[in-house]
Formats: C-alpha cells, sequence, structure tokens
C-alpha cells in the first residue's frame, strides 16, 4: 500500500528545500525524496575546491534569518552543504534520504500520482520535481572519434588536481565548470 501525502518534493538540493520551506510555513503537508543525501549533487558531481557563482545572500533558504559574516562574498560547496542541512535541520523539514525515485505516473483512476521509487511508493496530490536539469554528464558523441591517447574527463567526474596527467589540460565548454580552472 502507497504512503499518502499531500505533496511530494523529489530532490532535497536548494530548490527541493526552499519549496519545502514554504510549504512547511503554510501547514500544507509533504515528504522531500532524496536519492543521496541533502544537496547530493554539491557532494557528488562538483570538485574539492568549487565554489557558488551567486553571492552568499541569494543562497539562504526562505524564512533562514541568521546573519551572514560575508554576504557578499561566494561560499566553499562544503559551506553551501552545511547551510543547507542546519536550514532543514532546524525548522525539521521532512526530507527523506536514500530514496531513489523511480518514477512518477497518475494515480489510480486519474487521482493525484503515483511517485515509484526504490523500496516502495507513494500517492500525493501534488509532485514537484526538483531534481535539477543537469542530473548526468553528457559527453558529446565526437568525443568517441578522439585518439585513445587523449584522456577525457567529464566535470562531473573531476574532484582535484590530482586525477590529471602532468601537462596541459583543454576545457570544452564555457558554463560555470569550463569557466573554472580544474587546477583549482
Amino acid at each position: 500500500m502507497p504512503e499518502t501525502v499531500e505533496t511530494i518534493i523529489v530532490g532535497a538540493g536548494h530548490a527541493g528545500l526552499s519549496v519545502s520551506c514554504h510549504l512547511a510555513k503554510t501547514g500544507h503537508g509533504h515528504l522531500v525524496l532524496e536519492r543521496g543525501e541533502i544537496g547530493e549533487t554539491w557532494r557528488s558531481q562538483r570538485w574539492d575546491s568549487f565554489t557558488v557563482n551567486v553571492p552568499n545572500s541569494l543562497n539562504q533558504l526562505p524564512g533562514d534569518e541568521s546573519l551572514l559574516s560575508d554576504p557578499d562574498g561566494f561560499w566553499h560547496r562544503d559551506e553551501l552543504l552545511q547551510s543547507l542541512e542546519s536550514h532543514a535541520s532546524a525548522i525539521k523539514l521532512p526530507v527523506r534520504t536514500g530514496v531513489n525515485v523511480t518514477g512518477i505516473s497518475s494515480g489510480p483512476g486519474g487521482n493525484g500520482f503515483e511517485v515509484k521509487a526504490e523500496g516502495g511508493s507513494y500517492h500525493a496530490a501534488n509532485v514537484v520535481v526538483a531534481s535539477g536539469a543537469m542530473q548526468t554528464a553528457h559527453t558529446p558523441a565526437v568525443s568517441e572519434e578522439l585518439p585513445s591517447w587523449l584522456d577525457q574527463m567529464h566535470t562531473a567526474a573531476y574532484r582535484n588536481p590530482d586525477q590529471l596527467k602532468p601537462g596541459g589540460v583543454l576545457i570544452i565548454g564555457s558554463a560555470q565548470s569550463g569557466c573554472r580552472s580544474p587546477r583549482n
């Protein structure tokens, strides 16, 4: 028998926790499902020295009134994770970690939604998908045509400079990851 809840939020990153904060404030029953830990993408798909690209003041969750020591600075990945975790804990957001959502479909008779996860399922009147737009690393097909002696690494797998062979590095892409030096 599926667990029933008013709203299911898939993803416990900044967006998912922000929605949860607003729902908690208004008394709406909800549950946040996260495949890993809070802020999982920041943990598993960012390099060790990664910093966010917007000022700290814009990364606070709704209702977080704590004074920032450097509101115009840029948090390191670990500082952002600490902020997300501590705020979720402080206001007791209903987050379940380690729940991998495998599918979402219309509920029985078109009523609400059935959210399938490894180890169980949920029925909800509302579903918010806050899993981010780039959860799967994408490497263009042309990479398969490059010589085998050329090492290739997606930024989702990069953690620190020790992974790189000596010599030059060619970075392809101009988004946040491509504009930062992987040697830092």
